[in-house]
């Protein structure tokens, strides 16, 4: 299957425009990521950046993101938080 220049073209164009486009899916996902993030980290904790929840292809480690250590507590306390919700609701049922 061949495709002309000019065709060629015409999807570049339409690739710049698309709305669906994987880098902006990278910053939907990223954008959905912070907002949860701050939302639950609370007045005290770690402030974050969208950029944050980017990914970072062929760059350096930032030092300041959040370490797999404090991903996996921040996890596991919201996991905590919902399971204490989840069985108060079921005594009130």
């Amino acid at each position: 299957m061949k495709m002309s220049s000019m065709e060629f073209s015409q999807w570049q164009a339409f690739e710049e425009i698309e709305p669906g486009s994987p880098a902006r899916d990278d910053f939907h996902f990223a954008t959905l990521c912070w907002l949860i993030w701050n939302m639950l980290n609370g007045k005290g904790g770690r402030k974050m950046t969208i950029q944050d929840f980017l990914p970072m292809f062929g760059t350096e480690k930032r030092a300041d993101r959040p370490t797999q250590k404090e991903l996996k507590s921040k996890l596991l306390s919201w996991k905590s938080l919902y399971e204490a919700e989840q069985k108060g609701r079921s005594k009130h049922v």
